[in-house]
């Protein structure tokens, strides 16, 4: 367990030195998130408010894992392609910074590494989605998806290691499909309680 929570901490000591030398200075509370992203549990679900942060946060982590797992499938849907791209555009903004040694080959809606890493754009069609294999797989704006099909699609596409963040601002009631994801989904990590 302690090997564990080390290798999650110096982790997490490498994700915010590469921001900080992309110019992105993380907040204490975007620093727990990152911890959080970091930790075993194979989904998780961040919500937090407009204007936090949270597109740049995960793009910068999407980047971040990209550079730092061998052969990446990293794999970013929105409800509309619009809402994936600025993810997309935050990774892009750090994998391609000159504080990154690495190379990737920007193309339409699509970022290649070296060794066959890729980070991916893909629209809200839950049947674009089936025979994915992604390493990281991460949902934005979950609050406004009509039906769970797509986030269910994505879920199964998961292969053992592999992650799935849903990040979203709040959702329009408890029928909602975000409303679902909250009533079956453990008690946060951190948050009011200060944990």
């Amino acid at each position: 367990m302690a090997k564990r929570d080390r290798n999650r901490r110096e982790r997490l000591a490498d994700f915010v030195d590469l921001c900080h030398r992309t110019g992105f200075d993380l907040e204490p509370f975007q620093v727990k998130i990152a911890g959080c992203l970091l930790g075993p549990e194979r989904e998780k679900l961040i919500t937090l408010p407009r204007k936090n942060g949270k597109s740049r946060l995960i793009g910068s982590f999407a980047a971040w894992h990209l550079l730092r797992t061998p052969r990446a499938q990293v794999i970013v849907v929105a409800n509309s392609k619009e809402q994936a791209q600025i993810i997309d555009g935050y990774a892009r903004a750090l994998a391609m910074s000159p504080a990154v040694e690495t190379r990737f080959e920007p193309r339409f809606r699509e970022l290649r590494g070296p060794d066959g890493s890729t980070l991916v754009v893909k629209s809200a069609d839950a049947g674009r989605a089936l025979g994915l294999t992604p390493t990281l797989a991460i949902y934005d704006e979950f609050c406004v998806a009509k039906d769970a099909e797509l986030y269910t699609a994505l879920r199964s596409a998961l292969l053992p290691g592999a992650t799935m963040f849903t990040c979203t601002t709040s959702g329009w009631g408890a029928e909602s499909p975000l409303g679902r994801l909250r009533a079956i989904s453990p008690s946060p990590t951190f948050g009011s309680r200060g944990r």
